[in-house]
């Protein structure tokens, strides 16, 4: 992250399990502002540069080590706790990363269509 250091007004725990996007948007609402306004002050990209259709956020995907270092100092939560909020803990195993390309691979393991979500960890979740 570019410029000066920004800290978050509030402190707010994800909760055991949340995915980081979830997360950022719960603070995003703590905050009564634009989720876009806390991606930016976390310096956070609001929309994949490369794709004109806006798509999954590549850090939901796989996070930088730079995001891993400066969303801990903005927000107080261990970058451990962070990385362990993106898919990719699923790698392998619901998913499978790409990781220089920070995007999952939809034609493996899901095939061509139906939902991203995990139907056992939806029914433990409910």
């Amino acid at each position: 992250m570019s410029g000066p250091r920004r800290t978050l007004p509030i402190r707010w725990a994800p909760q055991p399990g949340e995915a980081l996007d979830s997360w950022l948007e719960a603070v995003a609402a703590r905050l009564n502002c634009p989720f876009t306004d806390v991606l930016s002050a976390l310096g956070l990209p609001t929309r994949d540069p490369v794709m004109a259709a806006l798509v999954q956020p590549r850090w939901t995907v796989l996070a930088t080590d730079g995001e891993l270092t400066a969303i801990p100092e903005a927000t107080g939560i261990d970058a451990g706790v962070l990385a362990r909020m993106t898919l990719e803990r699923f790698d392998g195993h619901a998913v499978v990363v790409l990781p220089r390309q920070w995007r999952v691979h939809r034609q493996l393991l899901w095939g061509r269509s139906g939902s991203r979500f995990c139907p056992a960890c939806l029914e433990e979740n409910r």
